[in-house]
């Protein structure tokens, strides 16, 4: 179960997969026994956010059709910092 529910939703926390364990079985293990499986099993936050990457890989590539129509002269790009002149 805990395989299915990682590799539909990637980007759960430790105590997320807790809680769905939790919402299945009558009892559900501890973080650290579900970090060791997890580590058993192959699956790292490394790997998991890889996957998480990959799942927007279609946005991105809307994002480049979009963006292709545009010279680099027309685009301005701007961050959220804050500055006095």
């Amino acid at each position: 179960y805990m395989m299915a529910l990682l590799d539909s939703h990637p980007d759960l926390y430790l105590d997320e997969v807790q809680a769905a364990l939790r919402s299945v079985f009558e009892s559900s293990p501890s973080l650290s026994t579900i970090s060791r499986t997890l580590k058993l099993l192959g699956y790292s936050s490394k790997r998991l956010s890889k996957c998480a990457i990959e799942r927007n890989a279609e946005l991105r590539n809307n994002y480049l059709k979009e963006i292709g129509l545009y010279s680099p002269e027309q685009l301005v790009f701007a961050d959220e910092t804050s500055v006095n002149l």
